[in-house]
């Protein structure tokens, strides 16, 4: 059996792995909370005011799905006449579906380095299913086909979810508006 060792810069590799799947984590919260608003003004009309309830009922699920359903139950009852806010809002959540797939798969990986044979070889640091996956039944494989990724692949293939956060956002803040447009000009806030 041979020697192996960490690899040099072991603990930046594995420091940067964390460091973006915190940000991943971080990025994907700010989704949700941008799902939270926009499922308060699809069920209010509203977009200035107390949304604490609202958002309270939409963060009583835990998880994605439920809170996807409902959202998107709340975007039809309010804009299904619409036709051009629908189309764009399905186009949106089938991206907002993909990065929440993408962003649950990294988050039941973990961070591994692969052993070297020399000390003065550089840290290989990845991400990967733990072991015990293998041996779950019924556990949730990725949406990759990889069963380990490193860190360039984990930001590759996350640059491509990244801009839906924003998108979402616009999509968001456009419904404000256009709820904001529509109120006479004596309601209109000057400021928020």
């Amino acid at each position: 059996m041979s020697t192996t060792y960490p690899g040099k810069g072991a603990e930046d590799a594995t420091a940067a792995l964390y460091q973006k799947v915190g940000e991943i984590a971080s990025e994907w919260t700010q989704m949700e909370d941008s799902m939270a608003n926009l499922f308060y003004i699809s069920i209010s009309g509203c977009c200035i005011g107390q949304s604490k309830t609202y958002r309270d009922v939409f963060n009583s699920f835990r998880t994605y799905e439920p809170k996807m359903k409902m959202l998107n139950a709340a975007m039809t009852a309010r804009y299904g006449e619409n036709e051009n806010i629908i189309k764009e809002w399905l186009e949106l959540k089938a991206n907002i579906k993909n990065a929440a797939d993408f962003r649950n798969s990294i988050m039941h990986m973990t961070v591994s380095l692969e052993g070297e044979t020399t000390k003065d070889a550089p840290a290989r640091a990845k991400i990967k299913l733990p072991l015990m996956a293998s041996f779950k039944k019924g556990y949730s494989e990725p949406i990759f086909d990889e069963k380990e990724l490193t860190l360039e692949e984990v930001s590759k293939q996350w640059d491509q979810w990244q801009n839906i956060g924003a998108a979402l956002s616009q999509f968001t803040m456009a419904r404000a508006t256009d709820i904001i447009q529509g109120l006479p000009e004596e309601e209109i806030p000057r400021s928020i």
